[in-house]
């Protein structure tokens, strides 16, 4: 059937205009090409449908045009699901056309025969109430959302005053979706929206469901969703906190390219309304997703499942991570980028790759041991570690990709166990590290090294000795005093430690990096393979009632430095006591930083520090 046209001869339109007459509410004239009015709502029929529209052209009796219009909605307008127009009943199933753009309306009622609207439909519309069947029927509207950024576009719950669902007054500031609900759409351009409750049949978040709701702080999901679509959140700049109802199933949905950039910089983890600081990934879960955890930054620990095969990029800009420890089991890690506070990290006897940018901006890893099972690097995996001063390289490694070590101009020593190289991009190492780091290959594969690209730029390359014959020396220092082990060169060595009566272990450090969270139930720790001399020191702490200790002290954390060490952790005020063995006062300081605060003090002594009610056994090397 043939539609009306916009493309009239202008000297015909000019006429038309001159005569313009809007007839009253009510009355029925019938429209140029098969535009009425009805019961003061314009309708344009197709084929066999009705669709809400708005030009047109009126005809009078004798078919003698009396005007092009634009009708101006006001008052109470009720859409009906169906329209009687010359005895044939037509359903109601689409708004278009422009229909109520710039219009005041004091009530607008929409039936749920509609399928779709197009957006340009709500334009600088004014609406008083706004009237629908279910939270169901309006997520499951098309609507051309492609332009949704773009002039005056409107969503009519967006800009009317009070918004009815099924009768009743819906709380569009704190909105709970309604159970049913499977696709979560159409809520773009709502600026009243600060936080909304996600029902557990919604399974996805649509294209631009949430677009420029500005006010939106707070989302709770459940445990049905399983995606979400490209820029669902694009301009929601006030998002704060996202409650997740289960970890595994969250893992799972890695969540969204596009979420809101506020989520992604510095947000807590909260999981079933608490905030989480020691992070527990449950049994069971073989993969975490991309952006699962991005820009948790008040995440301090991960404990991953043994079932874990796959990390993907889940943790960038968790900026409190201190260390992690990759199961055996785990293949593929990625997704520490920007991890400023991770200086521990001990990768899992399987993990054959590490992905682009796994490490990049971590500032705080001194060093790094690449196991043998790791056969790939990714290009800039540990790019811009600033700190980084040692890595080993394991003889699995079979590539490794562009900008691998770029930005680590701290780098002393690269420890190759490959024994047979290959060609390396140019920019996996500074030219500065090329030209003062020692590259440590292999014996008799030093020639061999200078032929490969990447290799031969070293200016000092040192073959090490055969592993078997070789030793090191693994020296230990506790609160009982120090001893030196002679151990085999490329060996691992497994060490217990048990504290004496009425103690208990604070803290065992590996070459300067915290590996207490590697300790087994035992009180074991197994060395990385030894290369060169190493250290290990640990500190105690006296088991201290319940009742006592203060709440504050439980975060407090002492290193032993060479001629010193640090406490971290404390209340800047706090007083810390030092006491030699036979009760002598050896130091009195207060802290004035609750981020680092360095005490020296003689070398070669064991101390007792107490800052508040914690007490410890430090031996100061």
């Amino acid at each position: 059937m043939k539609r009306f046209s916009f493309f009239q001869p202008i000297a015909a339109m000019a006429v038309m205009l001159i005569v313009a007459v809007l007839p009253a509410k009510g009355d029925d004239y019938v429209w140029k090409v098969d535009h009425v009015r009805i019961d003061g709502v314009f309708y344009e029929f197709i084929d066999d449908e009705a669709y809400v529209s708005n030009w047109g052209s009126i005809v009078d009796e004798y078919s003698r045009p009396l005007g092009f219009v634009q009708p101006r909605y006001n008052g109470d307008v009720v859409v009906p699901d169906t329209v009687v127009y010359e005895g044939k009943a037509y359903p109601v199933v689409a708004i278009i056309h422009e229909a109520f753009f710039g219009d005041t309306i004091a009530s607008l009622t929409l039936p749920s025969s509609i399928r779709r609207f197009e957006l340009d439909v709500f334009t600088d519309v004014t609406i008083g109430k706004f009237k629908i069947d279910s939270w169901k029927w309006w997520c499951d509207l098309k609507t051309s959302s492609w332009d949704i950024p773009h002039r005056s576009a409107c969503n009519p719950i967006g800009v009317a005053d009070e918004v009815y669902v099924g009768g009743e007054l819906a709380d569009m500031e704190h909105l709970a979706l309604s159970e049913g609900v499977d696709t979560i759409a159409n809520f773009y351009l709502c600026p009243q929206i600060k936080s909304i409750i996600l029902p557990s049949t919604a399974t996805y978040i649509g294209e631009h469901a949430f677009q420029h709701c500005t006010q939106l702080e707070h989302m709770k999901l459940n445990v049905g969703l399983k995606k979400a679509a490209y820029q669902a959140f694009y301009g929601c700049n006030a998002f704060k906190t996202i409650d997740i109802p289960d970890l595994a199933h969250w893992c799972k949905i890695g969540f969204i390219p596009n979420f809101p950039e506020q989520l992604l910089i510095d947000h807590p983890l909260i999981v079933n309304g608490e905030e989480i600081v020691d992070l527990v990934i449950p049994e069971g879960v073989k993969v975490i997703n991309d952006r699962a955890f991005w820009g948790c930054t008040t995440l301090k620990s991960v404990t991953f499942p043994q079932s874990l095969d796959s990390i993907r990029f889940a943790f960038p800009y968790c900026k409190s991570l201190e260390s992690i420890v990759i199961p055996d089991g785990t293949s593929y890690v990625k997704g520490f980028k920007g991890c400023s506070s991770l200086s521990s990290v001990t990768i899992g006897k399987g993990v054959k790759e590490l992905g682009s940018e796994t490490f990049a901006d971590c500032i705080s890893l001194e060093s790094f041991v690449i196991g043998d099972s790791v056969k790939t690097l990714g290009d800039n995996v540990f790019s811009r570690c600033s700190n980084l001063n040692s890595i080993v390289i394991g003889s699995g490694v079979e590539k490794i990709g562009s900008g691998a070590f770029s930005g680590c101009e701290s780098i002393q020593t690269v420890t190759s166990h490959i024994v047979v190289p290959f060609d390396l991009p140019s920019s996996v190492f500074s030219t500065s590290v090329q030209r003062n780091a020692i590259l440590y290959v292999p014996a008799g594969t030093k020639e061999l090294y200078t032929r490969f690209d990447g290799w031969r730029s070293f200016v000092n390359i040192v073959e090490q000795e055969d592993g078997g014959e070789g030793t090191c020396l693994l020296a230990l220092q506790d609160a009982f005093g120090a001893m030196k082990l002679q151990v085999k060169r490329s060996e691992q060595q497994t060490i217990f430690f048990q504290a004496a009566e009425g103690w208990k272990i604070h803290s065992v450090n590996y070459n300067g990096i915290d590996v207490t969270a590697q300790l087994g139930d035992d009180g074991s720790f197994m060395t990385p393979t030894l290369y060169a001399d190493a250290t290990i020191n640990v500190v105690y702490e006296e088991i201290t009632p319940s009742a006592i200790a203060s709440a504050e002290s439980d975060d407090v954390y002492v290193n032993a430095t060479q001629g010193g060490f640090m406490v971290s952790g404390a209340k800047a005020g706090t007083l810390c006591n030092v006491y030699t063995l036979d009760g002598r006062l050896a130091a009195r300081q207060t802290i004035s930083s609750a981020i680092c605060e360095d005490i020296v003090l003689p070398s070669g002594q064991v101390y007792v520090v107490q800052v508040g009610a914690k007490r410890l056994k430090v031996l100061v090397p």
